[in-house]
């Protein structure tokens, strides 16, 4: 991992406000739809290329996500909207600028026992500001074996949850896979499998967060007094 120095950091944290402010309807309107409010839109800086900055021409017409952590922004993913397969387009859905970092690592400052990990910065910004459930990112299926540090976060959380990917369609099913690895290095860690072909970002559009609720048998002190979980 290379070393963060100052320049990098004042560049992504300068380009993260900018990005932001460059939200247009339609980028809202993506966002929207994914489930996020306004609020966790501002809480998590996202933003949009329109007007890119030095050596982001490539992600113009993408979502930014900006990598938070205290010191700052320390990098970006950088999201396709297009209504198109990826793929067939000759086009990766996801681009880095940085290293990989786990996203949304400001839940470890959240008060009480309780952690959870996912799968991609989505489904922990739904499960953290939605849900009220702490949760970290895992930026994709197959990282978790480079980063074993990453196990060494859980520490000091006595409840400790993995919100699986549930690609039932796919053989190899990448998400259950990321919760098993996550399992064998994270003492105590409690998978909870999303519907079938569904993962949390989707589960709570289809669903809402009373069935993450009731899959992970737990509700936030916060929300005990609004939600009924059978």
């Amino acid at each position: 991992m290379r070393r963060l120095d100052s320049e990098s950091l004042k560049f992504w944290e300068e380009t993260s406000h900018r990005y932001h402010e460059q939200l247009t309807e339609t980028a809202l309107s993506y966002l929207a739809g994914r489930g996020l409010s306004m609020a966790a839109v501002d809480y998590y800086r996202i933003g949009y290329v329109d007007d890119p900055a030095a050596g982001h021409d490539d992600y113009r017409g993408r979502i930014a996500l900006p990598i938070l952590k205290k010191c700052g922004a320390v990098g970006f993913q950088f999201r396709c909207i297009e209504d198109h397969r990826c793929k067939d387009a000759k086009h990766a859905k996801y681009y880095t600028d940085g290293d990989q970092w786990l996203y949304n690592t400001a839940a470890l400052d959240e008060p009480g026992d309780v952690i959870g990990f996912c799968e991609g910065a989505f489904n922990a910004y739904i499960l953290s500001f939605e849900c009220g459930i702490p949760t970290l990112g895992i930026p994709g299926a197959d990282s978790w074996k480079g980063h074993p540090w990453w196990a060494d976060i859980a520490k000091g959380h006595r409840k400790r949850l993995f919100f699986a990917d549930n690609d039932a369609s796919n053989d190899k099913n990448p998400g259950v896979r990321l919760g098993k690895e996550a399992a064998k290095d994270v003492l105590g860690l409690k998978l909870i499998l999303m519907p079938e072909d569904e993962d949390p970002n989707s589960t709570f559009l289809k669903f809402g967060r009373e069935e993450i609720y009731r899959r992970a048998g737990y509700v936030p002190p916060s929300r005990r007094h609004l939600e009924l979980v059978s």
